[in-house]
């Protein structure tokens, strides 16, 4: 499932990546997890959001990372914190070294118009109080001339950053995704958990169709329309690929022999 993280790795952000020692894995894991958040964490100007790489759990498993060869590879993090929660390590430091790292961010200040806060809530009640997971793009729209940001650049921007925030995620650049604002970010991983854990799934050793997610997701929460969403969104991340003849017929490479 460590794929599906990739989801949720957008820029202007401060990154912890938690490690604990386990069988001499963890600079091989420290470069995993780096490598994407360089993937997704760079901003179109080159820019990569900051890493803090936290060692956890070091009285109970003691242990260090190659830190010279890190950060010569990865100059975007900006420290080591070792930490353990009982009794307290660390914890100070690493409190410290987020509030240092997050007060450099140079977006952090960035003015926003008051319209774009009531948007904001507006989308956060459609999720919490209608039990809404998503909204097409053409109703996120509406809602933004309804409560005053009636220039669609202004609505595209406000687009961006709420994915960057995690808030809202809607993919604008991809013409597949773009039509649909997720407001509940579970709802799309809880999906397709679902599909890639189908026993018929394994059965046929990763194939699949478009029309077997009608047997394996809900269909009041997962109703037959947004079912390509979810494959087209595993595409993009390159989880899933169709067969050159059938783009409703797709294999998942993960669960190949």
């Amino acid at each position: 499932m460590h794929a599906t993280h990739q989801f949720f790795l957008t820029q202007r952000s401060l990154y912890v990546l938690v490690l604990e020692g386990r069988q001499g894995a963890e600079d091989a894991d420290a470069e995993y997890w780096l490598k994407l958040v360089e993937s997704f964490g760079t901003e179109s100007c080159g820019e990569i959001s900051p890493v803090i790489v936290v060692l956890n759990k070091v009285r109970q498993n003691p242990f260090d990372l190659n830190r010279r060869a890190l950060q010569q590879k990865f100059p975007f993090i900006r420290g080591f914190v070792k930490t353990d929660c009982d009794p307290a390590v660390g914890i100070k430091e690493l409190h410290d070294a987020i509030t240092l790292e997050t007060g450099h961010l140079k977006h952090l200040r960035d003015a926003f118009p008051t319209s774009w806060f009531a948007i904001k809530d507006r989308l956060a009640d459609m999720r919490a109080k209608l039990n809404r997971s998503y909204v097409s793009f053409d109703e996120y729209r509406k809602l933004c001339s309804e409560n005053g940001e009636k220039e669609t650049s202004g609505q595209d921007s406000l687009a961006t950053h709420m994915h960057n925030l995690g808030i809202a995620l809607n993919f604008k650049d991809d013409p597949r995704l773009r039509d649909t604002h997720v407001l509940n970010p579970h709802w799309v991983t809880n999906g397709i958990y679902k599909l890639l854990n189908a026993p018929l799934l394994e059965e046929r050793k990763g194939e699949i169709r478009l029309e077997d997610a009608t047997n394996i997701l809900d269909a009041t929460e997962y109703p037959r329309h947004m079912h390509r969403f979810l494959f087209d969104l595993m595409k993009k991340f390159e989880l899933c690929f169709t067969f050159p003849d059938d783009d409703t017929h797709y294999l998942i490479p993960e669960l190949l022999e």
